[in-house]
């Protein structure tokens, strides 16, 4: 897949994989870890993000998914992403997505995923 790197809690912006297809960034706000998704969530990249939220969830952290610089998600990046929620869920951790852009949006909606999970226009 790429370089992996340990989830930390707060501190500064850590890179969690490198990849061709996808980078996972990980940052902290004021309420959450922020899971920043840049490049494509699909079949072949779901599993990072779904090992990466899992990790931070079961280190107590709440989970943000940050998609704006997400350029392709297929049914198995959805997949993942519902994985990922219940993950958080198992762990006692909220989940949200943030920002999609468009074409993610409309999956969303058009799946009834945005109605299952958090999402932060």
């Amino acid at each position: 897949m790429g370089n992996t790197g340990a989830v930390g809690l707060g501190g500064p912006r850590m890179s969690y994989v490198t990849g061709e297809a996808l980078r996972i960034s990980i940052g902290a706000d004021d309420r959450a870890q922020v899971v920043a998704l840049s490049g494509d969530v699909d079949f072949g990249t779901g599993a990072a993000v779904l090992d990466c939220v899992t990790d931070l969830a079961q280190r107590g952290a709440d989970v943000v998914i940050d998609l704006s610089a997400a350029e392709f998600m297929d049914s198995a990046g959805l997949a993942a992403l519902l994985g990922a929620r219940r993950a958080a869920a198992r762990s006692g951790r909220a989940f949200t997505l943030r920002h999609p852009p468009r074409f993610i949006a409309r999956v969303l909606a058009v799946s009834g995923i945005d109605r299952l999970v958090d999402v932060e226009w």
